[in-house]
């Protein structure tokens, strides 16, 4: 049977690794914002944000190109123009109405655009332009 300091102990250690791992709100940034293709609405795509030490996050993009969620940890990001998880997935077929989006656009090595995000909730205007 433990003893009151290995039990003491034993809850000590838990309230650590509790503390710990739960961290502060802003941990992991919030971002969100409306994505816009030459002044338009950016709809129903995905917005790649990667790090240049490779960390990244993928971000729905709805209809009338508003985005939410997290980021891994504050920094600059590259965006690139994904399709949609669900047309990625072979859920759903590519939309041929929407605009081309420019080659560019479809890589971090090539995309010029950048979102700075900071600790906390970040609300982000992202711009795509030919």
């Amino acid at each position: 049977m433990p003893t009151h300091t290995v039990l003491r102990a034993a809850a000590g250690l838990l309230f650590l690794l509790t503390v710990g791992c739960g961290g502060t709100d802003d941990a992991r940034p919030k971002v969100s914002g409306k994505a816009t293709y030459n002044g338009q609405p950016l709809a129903n795509k995905t917005l790649m944000l990667t790090l240049e030490d490779g960390a990244s996050q993928s971000l729905h993009v709805g209809p009338d190109g508003t985005f939410t969620g997290e980021v891994p940890k504050p920094g600059t990001y590259k965006v690139v123009i994904a399709e949609s998880m669900a047309v990625m997935e072979g859920v759903e077929k590519a939309r041929k109405d929407g605009p081309k989006i420019a080659a560019k656009y479809r890589s971090a090595a090539t995309s010029d655009v950048t979102v700075n995000v900071d600790r906390g909730s970040n609300e982000k205007l992202i711009e795509f332009k030919d």
